[in-house]
């Protein structure tokens, strides 16, 4: 008795979908306006004039939503590069209206099949959350990004995410895959931050001294030595008695050379020393 129940159920069940799918077959047949719309959409498609196809299948749509509609507009804005808007045309073809011919079952399989061309040919998107938020990123070859937590387009496969803080560096590799976002965790810890960079205070040279100035200790040296020879000419001749009659004679005028020409020497040589000070 019980197996007869269970039968009868499963009968009905059988039956009851099979009532709403041809009740859904019916309620959606193509208009003659949306079938013009459509064979025109297709022919646009045909041409590569996307723009117009995808017109042409949104006010076909705007008359009433088919799922064959719904797969011919993501066809074309999948041919036109639009990824998302694409695969949420062929999402839609799940849940819209379905006609009779083509059958659901070969619309949804063409849908399914062009999501998996989306996830393989489009881009994804990566969200890099960086602690500290001074880490430098670096996607394959690409870089440094600054890391802001914001989401990243990125082309689908393999993916290597390098972090790096002051001398510390960290890997990470994702494979992308299209329409889909990913989080990636960059945590660098005991980094101690990027060090202050050392600057160079370049040291103004030195003017070099030319001519006399060169040699600025030399005549220091000899004017030292000459007054000192005056001095000591001075000194013989008072020891000696000379000039002691009140007159200058020549001997008495022999120190004074060796006094102007000693003093102009001193006075010249320091003159140029501090000049180079």
């Amino acid at each position: 008795m019980f197996k007869v129940r269970q039968m009868g159920w499963l009968v009905c069940a059988v039956v009851l979908s099979w009532s709403l799918e041809a009740r859904a077959q019916e309620s959606a047949k193509e208009t003659p306006a949306q079938h013009d719309l459509n064979r025109a959409g297709v022919e646009a498609v045909i041409a590569k004039d996307y723009d117009r196809a995808i017109g042409l299948f949104n006010s076909s749509i705007a008359l009433g939503d088919l799922n064959i509609t719904r797969l011919n507009l993501g066809r074309a804005h999948q041919r036109a590069g639009h990824c998302k808007d694409s695969a949420k045309s062929y999402n839609a073809v799940f849940d819209a209206p379905r006609v009779a011919a083509p059958s659901p079952r070969e619309i949804e399989a063409l849908a399914r099949q062009y999501l998996t061309e989306l996830e393989r040919d489009c881009p994804g998107e990566i969200v890099v959350v960086c602690d500290p938020d001074t880490i430098k990123l670096y996607l394959n070859t690409r870089g440094p990004l600054p890391c802001g937590n914001e989401p990243v387009e990125v082309a689908g496969g393999e993916l290597v995410v390098k972090g790096v803080l002051g001398a510390v560096e960290k890997e990470v590799v994702v494979q992308v895959k299209g329409l889909q976002r990913q989080f990636i965790d960059m945590t660098i810890v005991g980094a101690g931050g990027p060090k202050d960079p050392i600057v160079e205070i370049p040291v103004p040279a030195q003017p070099t001294p030319r001519g006399w100035a060169r040699n600025g200790p030399i005549w220091l040296a000899g004017g030292a030595v000459l007054l000192a020879g005056g001095i000591y000419l001075d000194y013989d001749n008072y020891t000696n008695g000379l000039g002691s009659n009140g007159e200058i004679d020549g001997r008495d005028l022999v120190p004074l050379p060796f006094y102007f020409v000693g003093s102009a020497a001193v006075v010249w040589a320091v003159t140029q020393i501090w000049s180079q000070l």
